[in-house]
């Protein structure tokens, strides 16, 4: 509609707020039962999307459940982009607020692909000592894991004050990786690498380069 491509408009050109004038007044003639003017996914999804980007993700959230209140039901991408809202934040909550999503997606019977679970997985790699959650989320994918699966949970025990466990368990998830035909790249190595450095390992970190 001219209300969806001026809204899409609005949220490329940054400006967020008169985005958000055009969906209420969009969603005022909804209620209003005008036949041909109804609001649905692609109204909010671009909102969504600017909201998560500057950061503001319990707004992105907020919209995003008004949204399902209007009767528009989530897709894939949509649950996908409040996520990436969430875990784009870096807030505390951040950890909390992504798994509860990720259970609401599950119980609305739509099925994570691999990049949503990398993105829950970066969430709780960036909330610093979450190597044993991350570990858990690898292992309970319902989609394959890829190698940016492997090398965001090796990260999220990087930060682990138990060091030795840090370092059992990393190694052990590349193993796992390889094991699986994943070839780890430049970036799971420098990850073990920083963790052999922490240990002061310098030559067990020199002996994979």
């Amino acid at each position: 509609t001219a209300f969806n491509i001026l809204i899409s408009a609005y949220c490329e050109q940054g400006l967020l707020n008169e985005a958000i004038q055009i969906l209420d007044k969009l969603l005022d003639y909804s209620k209003k039962q005008h036949p041909k003017i109804q609001a649905d996914i692609l109204s909010f999804s671009p909102i969504i999307r600017s909201l998560g980007k500057r950061g503001f993700s319990q707004q992105a959230e907020q919209l995003f459940e008004n949204m399902q209140s209007q009767g528009i039901k989530a897709d894939l991408i949509s649950w996908s982009t409040v996520i990436h809202a969430w875990s784009n934040s870096k807030l505390r909550e951040a950890p909390s607020r992504v798994a509860k999503l990720l259970g609401g997606m599950e119980k609305s019977n739509i099925t994570p692909d691999t990049a949503v679970y990398n993105t829950v997985l970066l969430t709780l790699a960036n909330a610093g000592n979450m190597g044993a959650e991350a570990e858990e989320m690898l292992t309970h994918m319902s989609a394959a894991p890829n190698v940016i699966s492997y090398t965001t949970c090796i990260s999220a025990w990087k930060n682990s004050p138990d060091i030795p466990e840090a370092l059992e368990r990393a190694e052990a998830l590349l193993k796992d990786m390889e094991n699986k035909g994943l070839v780890p790249n430049v970036i799971t190595y420098s990850t073990l690498i920083s963790i052999y450095a922490r240990d002061g390992m310098a030559e067990r970190a020199e002996a994979i380069l």
